[in-house]
Protein backbone atom coordinates (compact mmCIF):
# COMPACT_ATOMS: atom_id res chain seq x y z
CA UNK A 1 0.00 0.00 0.00
CA UNK A 2 1.20 3.49 -0.83
CA UNK A 3 0.09 6.36 1.37
CA UNK A 4 -0.06 10.14 0.84
CA UNK A 5 -0.45 12.64 3.64
CA UNK A 6 -3.65 12.15 5.64
CA UNK A 7 -4.88 15.70 4.96
CA UNK A 8 -4.41 16.01 1.21
CA UNK A 9 -5.30 13.82 -1.75
CA UNK A 10 -2.50 12.98 -4.17
CA UNK A 11 -3.02 12.29 -7.89
CA UNK A 12 -3.09 8.70 -9.14
CA UNK A 13 -0.64 7.53 -11.81
CA UNK A 14 -0.43 4.22 -13.69
CA UNK A 15 2.68 2.89 -15.47
CA UNK A 16 1.78 2.47 -19.16
CA UNK A 17 4.18 1.87 -22.08
CA UNK A 18 7.29 3.14 -20.25
CA UNK A 19 5.67 6.27 -18.81
CA UNK A 20 3.57 7.34 -15.82
CA UNK A 21 0.07 8.32 -16.96
CA UNK A 22 -2.07 10.45 -14.67
CA UNK A 23 -5.53 8.97 -14.06
CA UNK A 24 -8.76 10.55 -12.91
CA UNK A 25 -8.98 10.39 -9.14
CA UNK A 26 -6.88 11.30 -6.14
CA UNK A 27 -6.49 9.87 -2.67
CA UNK A 28 -4.44 9.24 0.43
CA UNK A 29 -4.16 5.44 0.15
CA UNK A 30 -4.25 2.93 -2.71
CA UNK A 31 -4.12 -0.87 -2.87
CA UNK A 32 -4.37 -3.27 -5.81
CA UNK A 33 -6.26 -6.57 -5.85
CA UNK A 34 -4.40 -9.68 -7.08
CA UNK A 35 -6.49 -9.46 -10.27
CA UNK A 36 -5.21 -5.94 -10.93
CA UNK A 37 -8.09 -3.74 -9.74
CA UNK A 38 -6.89 -0.71 -7.76
CA UNK A 39 -8.90 0.56 -4.79
CA UNK A 40 -8.54 4.13 -3.54
CA UNK A 41 -9.33 5.98 -0.30
CA UNK A 42 -9.47 9.78 -0.30
CA UNK A 43 -8.95 12.27 2.52
CA UNK A 44 -12.72 12.38 3.17
CA UNK A 45 -12.65 8.61 3.81
CA UNK A 46 -14.55 7.72 0.63
CA UNK A 47 -13.70 4.32 -0.92
CA UNK A 48 -13.43 3.86 -4.71
CA UNK A 49 -12.52 1.07 -7.13
CA UNK A 50 -11.27 1.22 -10.74
CA UNK A 51 -13.82 -0.08 -13.26
CA UNK A 52 -11.36 -0.20 -16.17
CA UNK A 53 -11.72 3.44 -17.15
CA UNK A 54 -12.43 5.46 -13.98
CA UNK A 55 -12.73 5.28 -10.19
CA UNK A 56 -16.27 4.59 -8.95
CA UNK A 57 -17.61 4.67 -5.41
CA UNK A 58 -17.37 1.20 -3.85
CA UNK A 59 -20.18 -1.23 -4.69
CA UNK A 60 -21.78 -0.92 -1.25
CA UNK A 61 -22.05 2.84 -1.76
CA UNK A 62 -20.88 3.59 1.76
CA UNK A 63 -18.12 3.22 4.26
CA UNK A 64 -15.42 5.45 5.57
CA UNK A 65 -11.76 4.39 5.60
CA UNK A 66 -8.33 5.68 6.54
CA UNK A 67 -6.38 2.69 5.12
CA UNK A 68 -7.08 -0.12 2.65
CA UNK A 69 -5.69 -3.47 1.53
CA UNK A 70 -7.20 -5.82 -1.06
CA UNK A 71 -7.10 -9.62 -1.15
CA UNK A 72 -8.12 -12.16 -3.73
CA UNK A 73 -11.72 -12.56 -4.81
CA UNK A 74 -12.76 -15.11 -2.18
CA UNK A 75 -16.27 -13.82 -1.41
CA UNK A 76 -17.64 -13.18 -4.89
CA UNK A 77 -16.77 -9.53 -5.25
CA UNK A 78 -16.01 -8.55 -8.81
CA UNK A 79 -12.94 -6.44 -8.05
CA UNK A 80 -11.24 -8.25 -5.14
CA UNK A 81 -12.02 -8.31 -1.44
CA UNK A 82 -10.97 -5.05 0.24
CA UNK A 83 -10.12 -4.74 3.91
CA UNK A 84 -10.25 -1.28 5.48
CA UNK A 85 -9.43 0.45 8.70
CA UNK A 86 -12.59 2.47 9.17
CA UNK A 87 -12.68 6.11 10.19
CA UNK A 88 -13.77 4.88 13.64
CA UNK A 89 -10.64 2.67 13.95
CA UNK A 90 -12.47 -0.65 13.41
CA UNK A 91 -11.40 -3.20 10.78
CA UNK A 92 -13.86 -4.29 8.09
CA UNK A 93 -13.81 -6.63 5.09
CA UNK A 94 -16.22 -6.38 2.16
CA UNK A 95 -17.60 -9.83 1.40
CA UNK A 96 -19.62 -10.04 -1.79
CA UNK A 97 -21.13 -7.16 -3.70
Amino acid sequence: MLKATANADAPVYHWENSAWVKKQGAGTAIAVAPGGTPWLVNSAGDIYYWDGSRFLINPTGGGCAVAIGVGQNAFGTTHGDPWIIGCNGEIFQMQGN
